[in-house]
């Protein structure tokens, strides 16, 4: 069960890149698709997230079908 629903389906067709961008300050979590902003929300506010931390690692998830990442960039913020 997704945490959220995305507010919009941004994904492009299959064979075409896609681009992610997530902002991560504090609790607050913004996810843009392909410059759509597909989620906007507060973790402490959903109780499935509202326990994990702030900081720590990264992961790159996929469902079990080929995939293929490129341009993974990781920036702090101020």
């Amino acid at each position: 069960v997704p945490l959220r629903c995305a507010k919009k389906n941004a994904v492009r067709n299959a064979g075409e890149w896609n681009r992610l961008i997530i902002t991560c300050r504090g609790p607050t979590i913004v996810v843009q698709l392909n410059g759509e902003t597909v989620q906007d929300f507060d973790q402490t506010s959903i109780p499935k997230t509202a326990d994990k931390p702030l900081s720590g690692y990264l992961s790159l998830q996929n469902h079990g079908g080929p995939i293929v990442f490129r341009n993974v960039r990781l920036k702090e913020l101020d």
